[in-house]
């Protein structure tokens, strides 16, 4: 099988608390048990952005028969109801959450439904999805396992969506069923998105058919910041906030990619022409047919919470912007792009690259004619301690990368037990992991608070994800709550060495350097022993909160010299006070019964 993926238009709206990392995890926990989907550990270098953004991939799989496809339907989380502006963590903390439609893509089921980009999901499989901030973990894993029950080639899946219309407020039932009938997504041979007629566009101009290509062919989306203040005239959210556009982009979004999106909103022709790269940043082009620049904005972190920030439409359509000598050369490279090196060069796909020619190329242009590459916010003062540590030696920082590549590695090499409480779920969990079995038994709930599981605890426990496994649970990749570059020895011990780490962030608003982060490495297996982050010392954000305590702890085994260590202890938790009263919440998961085991899937490829 082989599998293009496609992303769709990223929402890089940055809430207050999304870049808060130890606070999101540890205080308000959004980690689960060591067990659940997660993200695995990112190397040194990665777009550290990339773990925020909002946007899911969807994979278009190119199968016989185009029996396999997605449901095309990509979310984000949406304040539920819209009151207010979110500008304080205190507002986060009380906030309800819903997943909202950003993307329906053309020929899969979520189309063929009737779902729109903005529509709200209320509940999935009868399951309510309106929550807290991290209420969205709830459909993702249910996502989730909707594409795993199409991968595995369950003959008909469907999804049923309790959805509401955030204009009228209508809320209806809808179900998905994968297959549907053709056209399908992904298909060997592209045909326009069913239901949808053929454009017209009355701009003349270079980019004039190919906008007319895209408002045929592309993805259904909601525009993103900044493009619905222009089109819209308010980028003020609100509930009505629905404009929507057709985009495409090619390349990949963590080394590089071009989107264009287009929207006839108003009854005249708009353009965006956006290129973002870990060494250009974001930039965003608003054009027409024409080809004429008409505005464009630099894209940050700062931007993003500048804009949060901003109290009058006039105050936010400002922020990001860009003059247009400061732009010409970028957006001459992507107007060359899209009218001279994308076109239809297969059936497959109605806009490709054309052979030969490597979309990174701008990339290079733009770091060498611009000067200095975007880079992130300042960062936060040391620690007052973190300066005064030695330096790592090179011998030292070899022993540390090391064991960081060792992180999450040969975990279909060990069966085991896990004990575990989640941050909402109090209950003890007990489930036996075994990477020996086939895929639907390797994995099974013991035990649910001493006593045996009912059928509905286990659907339950599905539905939670607990029966997906993953080596780090919900921890982040460290390259985004660590600098790997400051690499400083806390202590030296006979056996192993301690090192500290400095705390990143690049928000004013998060005092990183009140953390402290420390990674025992063991001298002779060259693998991590633990991995602590804690608080210093208290601290208050936001006036009103204050910040009583927060960390995680981390601690590995080397049962075999010969493999990686394996994680058998997880706590995430923390305190903190909102006025008078107190809140705290943790986590934690326990391994035991270690026993190594031949994959289930290598055993197999030896019969």
């Amino acid at each position: 099988m082989n599998a293009l993926e496609l992303r769709g238009t990223p929402r890089r709206r940055t809430r207050p608390i999304r870049r808060f990392p130890l606070l999101a995890i540890a205080i308000f926990g959004l980690a689960g048990p060591l067990g659940a989907a997660a993200a695995e550990p990112a190397v040194a270098g990665e777009d550290d952005a990339a773990g925020l953004d909002d946007t899911l991939s969807l994979t278009a799989y190119n199968v016989k028969a185009d029996r396999i496809e997605d449901f095309g339907l990509r979310v984000e989380s949406a304040r539920y109801p819209f009151s207010s502006q979110l500008t304080t963590l205190t507002t986060v903390w009380f906030a309800k959450f819903a997943p909202q439609i950003i993307a329906v893509v053309p020929n899969t089921a979520a189309a063929k439904a009737g779902l729109q980009p903005g529509d709200r999901i209320l509940k999935s499989e009868g399951r309510s999805t309106v929550g807290g901030p991290f209420s969205r973990n709830i459909f993702d894993k249910l996502q989730k396992k909707k594409w795993e029950e199409v991968a595995s080639g369950k003959a008909t899946v469907t999804w049923t969506l309790e959805i509401e219309t955030p204009v009228t407020k209508f809320v209806r039932t809808v179900k998905l069923t994968v297959p549907t009938p053709p056209p399908h997504w992904g298909a060997s041979v592209w045909r326009m998105p069913g239901g949808r007629s053929q454009s017209t566009v009355r701009e003349p101009g270079p980019l004039a058919e190919r906008s007319r290509a895209v408002l045929d062919n592309g993805i259904w989306t909601l525009l993103p910041w900044p493009m619905s203040g222009v089109v819209v005239g308010d980028v003020l959210p609100t509930s009505e906030s629905t404009a929507t556009g057709f985009a495409w982009h090619v390349g990949r979004e963590r080394e590089g990619w071009h989107q264009i999106l287009v929207t006839q909103f108003g009854g005249h022709t708009q353009v965006f022409l956006e290129a973002s790269s870990p060494s250009t940043g974001r930039r965003i082009y608003l054009t027409s047919p024409s080809g004429v620049l008409e505005k464009a904005w630099r894209w940050t972190r700062q931007a993003n919470i500048a804009l949060m920030k901003a109290k009058t439409a006039e105050v936010a359509a400002k922020v990001g912007e860009i003059s247009a000598e400061e732009a010409r050369v970028g957006f001459e490279s992507e107007l060359d792009l899209w009218t001279t090196k994308v076109a239809k060069v297969s059936a497959r796909w109605p806009m490709e690259l054309k052979p030969g020619y490597d979309a990174n190329a701008i990339f290079a242009v733009l770091a060498a004619k611009e000067g200095t590459p975007l880079t992130a916010a300042p960062a936060r003062p040391f620690a007052e301690k973190f300066p005064g540590l030695p330096p790592a030696t090179e011998a030292e920082r070899a022993l540390f990368t090391d064991a960081y590549a060792k992180l999450g590695t040969d975990p279909d090499q060990w069966a085991y037990t896990e004990t575990s409480h989640g941050v909402e779920d109090k209950r003890v969990l007990v489930k036996r992991v075994d990477p020996s079995k086939p895929e639907a038994e390797r994995c099974v709930l013991f035990s649910v608070d001493g006593q045996p599981p009912t059928t509905a605890d286990v659907q339950r426990w599905r539905e939670d994800g607990g029966d997906q496994t993953k080596p780090l649970g919900e921890i982040p990749p460290f390259v985004s709550i660590v600098d790997l570059k400051e690499l400083r020895v806390f202590k030296d011990e006979a056996a192993a060495v301690v090192f500290e780490l400095r705390m990143r962030s690049d928000n004013a608003d998060f005092p990183a350097e009140k953390f402290q982060a420390h990674f025992r490495v063991n001298k002779s297996s060259r693998g991590f022993e633990n991995i602590a982050v804690k608080l210093r010392e208290a601290f208050r954000v936001a006036g009103v909160v204050n910040i009583l305590d927060a960390g995680l702890e981390l601690r590995f085994q080397t049962f075999d010299p010969a493999l990686a260590p394996q994680p058998v202890f997880l706590n995430m938790g923390g305190g903190v006070r909102v006025l008078l009263v107190k809140f705290s919440r943790s986590c934690e998961a326990t391994r035991t019964d270690f026993k190594r085991v031949v994959p289930f899937e290598e055993a197999a490829a030896a019969k």
